[in-house]
Parts: C-alpha cells; sequence; structure tokens
C-alpha cells in the first residue's frame, strides 16, 4: 500500500510543478514544438511570431509544425501565448485577437488585448494588465472611464483601421 501512496504522492507532485511551469520555445526551433513541450508547462509562450507565422496558423495547415504543436496544447488546456517580433499590429488578423483562444505578446512582452464590443466601456478594461497594449477598431468607441483607466494603468491604446491585416487585403 505505500508503494501506491508514493507513486500518488510523485504523480502529484508533478502536475504541481507542471502547472507553475512556463515554457518558452521560438517557432523556429521545430525540434521543440513537440509532445513533451507541450505537457511539460501549463503556459506556452512561442517566440519570434512574424506575419507569415500568422497566416499559416490561420490556413490550419495539418502539416505545420507550429499548427500541430498550439493544437496539442489548447487540447491539453495550457494557455498559450504567441510573442510577435514586429511592432505593426497591422498585420495580425482581427480575427486572431477576437475569436481563438490565443494571447497575443509584443517582444518587449507587453501582453495586447482586445475587446469585440462595440462601445468598451470601464467594465471591458478593468482586468487587464499594467502597461500592456490595447487594440482597438477606428469604428469601436470608449467610454471616458474606460481612457481614464487605461490612462492611470499606463495601457497604450492602439488604433486599427479595420477588421482585416494588411497581408489579408
Amino acid at each position: 500500500m505505500g508503494d501506491i501512496s508514493e507513486i500518488v504522492r510523485l504523480v502529484q507532485q508533478k502536475i504541481e510543478r507542471r502547472e507553475q511551469t512556463t515554457t518558452r520555445v521560438s517557432v523556429h526551433d521545430t525540434d521543440q514544438l513537440t509532445e513533451k513541450t507541450a505537457l511539460g508547462a501549463r503556459k506556452i509562450i512561442i517566440t519570434d511570431i512574424y506575419p507569415t507565422d500568422l497566416a499559416l496558423l490561420l490556413s490550419l495547415s495539418q502539416t505545420a509544425p507550429l499548427v500541430k504543436f498550439i493544437q496539442l496544447a489548447q487540447a491539453d488546456g495550457d494557455e498559450v501565448r504567441l510573442q510577435i517580433a514586429f511592432t505593426n499590429v497591422n498585420f495580425i488578423p482581427w480575427s486572431l485577437l477576437v475569436d481563438w483562444s490565443l494571447n497575443f505578446s509584443l517582444a518587449d512582452e507587453r501582453q495586447l488585448h482586445v475587446s469585440k464590443s462595440h462601445m468598451i466601456s470601464r467594465r471591458d478594461v478593468v482586468n487587464l494588465t499594467k502597461q500592456s497594449v490595447f487594440i482597438k477598431r477606428n469604428d469601436q468607441q470608449m467610454t471616458a472611464s474606460a481612457q481614464e483607466y487605461l490612462r492611470d494603468q499606463q495601457i497604450e491604446i492602439l488604433e486599427r483601421t479595420d477588421q482585416l491585416c494588411i497581408w489579408q487585403k
């Protein structure tokens, strides 16, 4: 009976360690885009993401290591963050920002946030990370209270011209 208790304890420790582990992997290091990597951490940050990688992701190509890796990680309940290697957020498809269960950050690690709401209120922004970036479309309105909160939290507001990104036009 002691052997089973020890096995259970070791498994619980491994699960607890995994829950607290964040793994960083470059999209270009395809040897690391594996099941072992996905199963080793609860939070995964994929770095060096370029617009071509986003186009590949949108295509859902089952032969692309990035696509397979993200699907595997999400099926396992992992939080996946794509760290983009460029500064122009107009290169990120709006649908990836609002419809996919992915998180995005800039190369400087500031998180990107969006809202689907036509009228963005304080309620939409109150839980955002301080000093992050909020992306809105130019057809979205924002209450004065939301603007004040973003300013107080040093959250930069970037405005997009439309839902399509530059390379989708």
